[in-house]
């Protein structure tokens, strides 16, 4: 729902929870000298260790983690899967890397607070805006995602071989 006040519009905001790690607060865009900007708020609820097997868990409140998060949204494999999801190669009439590259230029992460990343994306059209912003939530969504399953993958098959080290050690075979 937009309203309008002295010839500015001002987005109301929707709240969606993302697979319990993600508080996604996505605007709906905002028109700024002929242009729209789509706002997606990822508020970060849950830092993926970077190593378990050596104790070592990142810190969501230190800013080297808003950083590599930051620098993860932007990386060429988010916003691949941002412009696959989007067809944006085929709605800009170019390769899939030059629609990378457009879509980089279009798109602002920032940090608010330590826990909180702004993903901006500038369009002329605003459902356009919005689901540039969308799409680069949902595909790193998706990222985290697959890293926590390959995590929980590596500790439960580093669980079950301690096991079976333990069972030899209780029940040695003759």
């Amino acid at each position: 729902m937009l309203f309008g006040v002295g010839g500015c519009v001002i987005a109301v905001a929707a709240i969606v929870w993302l697979h319990g790690q993600f508080l996604a607060i996505a605007h709906i865009p905002v028109r700024t000298q002929k242009e729209y900007v789509g706002k997606v708020e990822l508020m970060l609820t849950q830092a993926p260790p970077s190593d378990a097997s050596l104790g070592d868990f990142t810190h969501m409140d230190t800013p080297d983690y808003t950083d590599t998060e930051i620098a993860v949204i932007r990386s060429p494999a988010i916003l691949s899967a941002a412009v696959e999801d989007l067809k944006l190669h085929v709605r800009w009439k170019c390769g899939a890397q030059q629609a990378v590259e457009r879509l980089r230029g279009q798109t602002d992460v920032s940090a608010r607070k330590w826990n909180t990343l702004v993903i901006s994306c500038r369009s002329n059209e605003a459902e356009h805006a919005a689901a540039l912003a969308s799409a680069i939530a949902n595909a790193y969504r998706e990222h985290r995602s697959l890293l926590d399953k390959k995590r929980s993958e590596a500790a439960l098959e580093s669980l079950e071989a301690a096991l079976r080290e333990q069972i030899k050690l209780v029940d040695p075979i003759p």
